[in-house]
C-alpha cells in the first residue's frame, strides 16, 4: 500500500498533522511505537483558558487562545459522532485572579473579564467579579472543605496529601513561600514540596510555619495531624517488612484510570 504522507509519532502534533492531511483528501499513515498520545501529549492537562471571543485590541496571545477554543468546538462537533469515546470536549467556568487594582485593570484591558454577549449561547452564565470569600463556593481547590470534607470524610481517604512545588512562579508571584506553606498546611495538606535550593529560603518557610503556630493562625493540631500521616507513610513504605513493592508498569496502567478512579473523579467534578 502506498501513502501520500507518513507521519512519525502519534502525539498531539503528529495526530493533528495526520488529521488535517486526511481531511484534505490525502492517504495518511501514522507510525507510533506505543499508542497514540501515550507520552507527553497524553499526560498534558489539555486546557485552554478562554471560552469567549477576544475583545477588540486584545493581544496576539488572547486572540490565539480564542481561536484555539473555536477549533476545539469544531473538532468536537466533527469527531464526537465518529469516535467510540467521543472527543472529551468540555467547557467549564474558570477564574482569572486579580490581586490588586493594577491587575484588575489589566484583566479588563485584555478582555479576559469581558466578552461580546452576542457570541454566547443563552444557557451560559455571565462573567462577574467575585470577592475572595466567594472563591470557595466556585473553585473547590482553594477550599479546605475539599480536603477536609470531600477527601477525608466523604471519600474516607486518610493518606498523605502532597502539595505541588511551592517555589513555582505562579505561587511566588502572589505570596511568599512561607505564606503559601501556611495556607497549604492549614487547608489540609500534609507534605509540603519545596524545590528551592537556597537553604535560607527553606529556613524561612520553617520559621513561617513556627510563627503561624505561635500566633494561632495555624492550629497546632493540624501540624500534629500532618506529622502523624507522614509517620504512618514512612512506617508502611520504608520499613520493608510488609512485602510491599511498587507495581509493575503493566499493573499500573490497569490501576490508574480504572472504574474506581473514574467514580472518584466524577464525585470531585461535582464540586468544581
Amino acid at each position: 500500500m502506498s501513502y501520500d504522507a507518513i507521519v512519525i509519532g502519534g502525539g498531539i502534533s503528529g495526530a493533528a498533522t495526520a488529521y488535517h492531511l486526511a481531511a484534505s483528501g490525502k492517504n495518511v499513515a501514522i507510525l507510533e511505537r506505543n499508542s497514540p498520545g501515550a507520552h507527553a501529549s497524553g499526560f498534558a492537562f489539555g486546557w485552554v483558558s478562554a471560552s469567549f471571543d477576544a475583545a477588540p485590541g486584545a493581544s496576539a496571545f488572547e486572540r490565539l487562545r480564542a481561536a484555539s477554543v473555536a477549533i476545539h468546538r469544531e473538532l468536537a462537533a466533527t469527531l464526537g459522532d465518529i469516535t467510540a469515546d467521543g472527543y472529551f470536549h468540555r467547557e467549564k467556568a474558570g477564574l482569572a485572579l486579580a490581586f490588586d487594582e493594577t491587575e484588575a485593570a489589566e484583566l479588563r484591558a485584555t478582555g479576559r473579564a469581558s466578552f461580546r454577549r452576542a457570541t454566547w449561547d443563552s444557557g451560559r452564565q455571565d462573567v462577574r467579579w467575585l470577592a475572595y470569600g466567594e472563591l470557595s463556593h466556585i473553585e473547590a481547590r482553594v477550599s479546605p472543605a475539599v480536603i477536609g470534607g470531600l477527601l477525608r470524610d466523604e471519600l474516607e481517604y486518610d493518606g498523605l496529601v502532597v502539595t505541588d512545588d511551592l517555589a513555582m512562579g505562579a505561587i511566588a508571584k502572589h505570596r511568599t513561600q512561607a505564606a503559601a506553606a501556611v495556607e497549604a498546611l492549614g487547608a489540609g495538606c500534609d507534605l509540603l514540596l519545596l524545590c528551592e535550593p537556597d537553604p535560607a529560603a527553606q529556613a524561612a518557610v520553617i520559621e513561617g510555619l513556627i510563627h503561624a503556630v505561635e500566633d494561632g493562625s495555624l492550629p497546632e493540631w493540624r501540624v500534629e495531624e500532618a506529622l502523624g500521616r507522614q509517620r504512618r507513610a514512612r512506617e508502611r513504605f520504608l520499613r520493608g517488612d510488609d512485602g510491599w513493592r511498587p507495581p509493575a508498569e503493566g499493573r499500573l496502567r490497569e490501576i490508574v484510570g480504572c472504574a474506581e478512579h473514574q467514580d472518584i473523579g466524577g464525585s470531585m467534578r461535582e464540586f468544581l
